[in-house]
């Protein structure tokens, strides 16, 4: 498995300690099982880390002025991530409410990696009003995009729960990996020396310690105290307590870097944490895989467990408190005996790292949990009958909310050759259907939607919305928005160069910046592809699917209609059918003239559709004489094209400019022979299936096309039947919430990544992102 661990800070004086302890030691015992294991890590600039087995990754962080950890920011970490998403099975982000950590679960959500969070007790309610807006605008999008949270105790899982209710809480603990007890220190030959090691934060309450070395120190004079430990606003208070009292032997050794903490209380006689609040502290475990005796406080998430199993002194925190537990280590054998024997005992199970990556690798198994259904929205002008069956098979799989541009009323209005079968009416659907107040703008064919200001709270706590077009202003304010939320955005593409209207100039290079800035990008065949590759689009983020319609009704419909079929009417195997609007990039006016050819004097066409040429085509079939030939039937509803097909041999499509042409899909789904013309963008995926024949689009050429088509019969098992909308939804499915492709690194990923060793290696990276060696 491809496992990134996660973690916030690594600095030369540990200032971060407890997380970064527990992702070394995690990432560290994965390796060891045989993961890839990535440890990626915001980063001062000047600590080293290493981890036996795993690449380190450390990226140069920025700081937001006042806000301390929680200020901490990373282009160099979103960026490696970026870069490297599609290589990441899962996730594991350490995480707080740190700026930091929350850009990382939200760019994972949104570029769809699998993520896990382990809060370390550090997301709990309270903190003032801070706290609470960073939660509403962050912390609740990143917990409720996490396949799981893992809490430490009891009273963290309830916390998460109650705070955040879309949450799927489990439980984790911290674990060290025990050293064999022969090669503890003996008792004997340790320093008679006291230790505090933490943050010296006024929660660690570093004074009742120094009060605690006072009263243990007029009893046992020989007895050093010692406190270790980055400031973070008790330090000028230690020293002012060490000046005054100069006969208590208290001294300040600086901060330790980090994975020293097990190697530096290995040789003290006890380690002393008297702080209020922990959760699950690491410092305490790692002092007891040295075999060094520990005092901490009832307010412990862990004290109870660890005085069940003795193997802590659990004291109510104050100085006397503290002083009692002290001297009884250091004064009776009998007592560091006992606390030995449970501090074997405790490592050897559960505050073991095995046990603790048991439990993770249940947790990073995408089946491990199920978690709620994924909600998407998918924003576009209109229901088109051939896109309903695509968001009913996507709604299978998501809560799917469908918002539309364009109201029943004014597709009613417009003059747009659509008929009721675009209407959503009172039609039933497993999705929902919202009208988004827009103003239309027409400008020839084409129709541009206005729409007021969409709230990022619109789109809070979805994972993706698909955007169905770039060419509106509703559409840019959907994806600003989406950013805003920071919700996976997905562009829909389906134009091709033969359609492009604009290939140079401001509206291409709009178009080109639209798509580059999506996170994924479907596109419904290979034309479009091909076109969005040549604007610069990164391939990796591109889906290739393909265009689909309901093919299996189509050709069941269309085989029973032509089962009630007794007597066949026309020149069987030469009646061609055109479907269409009537304008002029149709070309309609080509295929008549095509079939006023010689050749053609058996073939009949039936022409079906609506628009403004229909008068002006009309006068041609009489001008060619050929109204015994040709006829109009107006327009069909989609429903009813199977009977038409039952009846009919060979479609012909010869559009001058088409962005698709999904009739070739139903004709071919109906087991037509096709006639299709280079410049519609279904040509390039259907090349080479039975029946389709692809040709240019000028008369003479349609002529030869049609006449290598006839005699048609009708084609068995059309390989159109294996292109479903269930098909088509599941490529939009992946790329809206999965986003794995199995590509090799990127160029900028081989520069980015410096291998120093074959083993715990480090790679760093500077403000910009590049890569820095060690």
């Amino acid at each position: 498995m491809r496992i990134v661990q996660f973690v916030s800070y690594v600095s030369a004086d540990g200032a971060f300690g407890g997380p970064v302890a527990v992702a070394v030691a995690q990432a560290r015992e994965l390796a060891r099982r045989g993961h890839d294991v990535v440890l990626l890590a915001g980063w001062d600039g000047g600590a080293e880390l290493r981890v036996p087995g795993v690449k380190v990754v450390l990226a140069r962080v920025q700081r937001i002025p006042g806000l301390g950890f929680s200020g901490l920011r990373s282009r160099g970490v979103r960026t490696w991530l970026a870069d490297n998403a599609d290589q990441i099975d899962v996730l594991h982000v350490h995480a707080g409410r740190h700026l930091i950590d929350l850009e990382v679960a939200l760019a994972a959500r949104r570029l769809g990696i699998r993520y896990v969070l382990q809060t370390h007790g550090m997301v709990m309610p309270g903190g003032g009003p801070l706290p609470r807006v960073v939660d509403v605008a962050l912390t609740a999008r990143a917990i409720d995009g996490a396949a799981v949270v893992l809490a430490l105790t009891d009273a963290e899982d309830h916390a998460l729960r109650t705070q955040f209710e879309h949450a799927a809480v489990a439980r984790i603990r911290n674990g060290v990996e025990a050293r064999e007890s022969d090669m503890w220190i003996p008792s004997a030959d340790r320093q008679d020396e006291v230790v505090f090691l933490a943050r010296l934060h006024p929660r660690k309450r570093v004074l009742a310690f120094a009060e605690m070395a006072a009263s243990v120190s007029a009893e046992r004079p020989g007895t050093r105290f010692v406190v270790i430990g980055p400031d973070e606003g008790d330090l000028e208070a230690l020293r002012s307590y060490i000046t005054e009292h100069p006969d208590v032997p208290i001294s300040y050794e600086g901060a330790l870097a980090p994975g020293a903490a097990a190697e530096r209380l290995s040789t003290a006689a006890v380690f002393v944490l008297p702080s209020f609040g922990e959760v699950f502290p690491m410092t305490v475990l790692e002092a007891m895989s040295a075999g060094t005796p520990v005092v901490l406080t009832e307010d412990c998430g862990i004290a109870d467990e660890l005085r069940g199993l003795d193997a802590a002194l659990v004291t109510d925190g104050s100085p006397e408190d503290l002083a009692r537990a002290v001297r009884s280590v250091l004064s009776s054998g009998d007592a560091r005996s006992r606390l030995e024997r449970g501090m074997r005992n405790a490592l050897a199970g559960a505050f073991s790292v095995a046990a603790v990556v048991d439990t993770l690798l249940q947790h990073y198994s995408p089946g491990a949990h199920r978690p709620r259904r994924p909600s998407v929205v998918w924003l576009t002008n209109a229901a088109p009958p051939y896109r309903v069956p695509v968001w009913n098979a996507l709604a299978q799989d998501t809560d799917l909310d469908v918002w539309l541009l364009e109201t029943d009323e004014h597709l009613q209005r417009d003059d747009n050759n659509r008929g009721d079968d675009w209407a959503v009416g009172d039609r039933e659907s497993p999705y929902t259907t919202t009208f988004l107040r827009s103003h239309v703008v027409r400008r020839g064919e084409a129709r541009h939607y206005v729409t007021g200001w969409i709230r990022p709270s619109a789109l809070r706590g979805r994972d993706a919305i698909l955007i169905g077009g770039w060419d509106s202003p509703a559409y840019w304010i959907a994806s600003w928005s989406a950013k805003l939320a920071g919700v996976r955005r997905v562009g829909f593409y389906e134009s091709h160069r033969l359609s492009q209207q604009h290939t140079g100039g401001i509206v291409a290079r709009v178009r080109r910046a639209f798509f580059r800035s999506m996170d994924g990008v479907v596109v419904p065949g290979i034309a479009a592809r091909d076109t969005l590759l040549a604007e610069g689009v990164d391939p990796d983020r591109i889906s290739v699917g393909f265009n689909a319609v309901d093919v299996q009704t189509i050709h069941d419909r269309t085989s029973a209609a032509r089962a009630r079929v007794v007597e066949p009417t026309g020149p069987v195997g030469r009646r061609l059918l055109c479907i269409g609007q009537l304008i002029p990039r149709k070309n309609v006016a080509s295929l008549i003239e095509a079939l006023a050819a010689p050749e053609l004097e058996e073939a009949t066409l039936t022409v079906i559709g609506t628009g403004p040429d229909r008068e002006p085509l009309e006068r041609l079939v009489a001008r060619l004489g050929l109204e015994e030939r040709i006829t109009f039937a107006g327009y069909v509803p989609s429903s009813a094209l199977p009977d038409f097909f039952a009846v009919h041999d060979v479609l012909v499509h010869p559009a001058l400019q088409e962005v698709w042409g999904l009739t070739v899909n139903e004709a071919l789904a109906a087991g037509l022979t096709v006639v299709v013309g280079e410049h519609a963008g279904v040509t390039p995926s259907v090349r080479g299936m039975r029946g389709v024949h692809t040709t240019g689009v000028s008369a003479s050429e349609l002529r030869r096309a049609v006449l290598g088509a006839i005699p048609a019969e009708p084609v068995n098992n059309p390989e159109m039947l294996r292109h479903t909308p269930e098909v088509f939804a599941d490529m939009f499915l992946r790329s809206m919430l999965i986003t794995r492709f199995d590509s090799p690194y990127h160029p900028a990923d081989l520069r980015r990544m410096v291998i120093v060793r074959n083993h715990g290696h480090q790679t760093c990276s500077n403000d910009s992102g590049s890569a820095a060696p060690v």
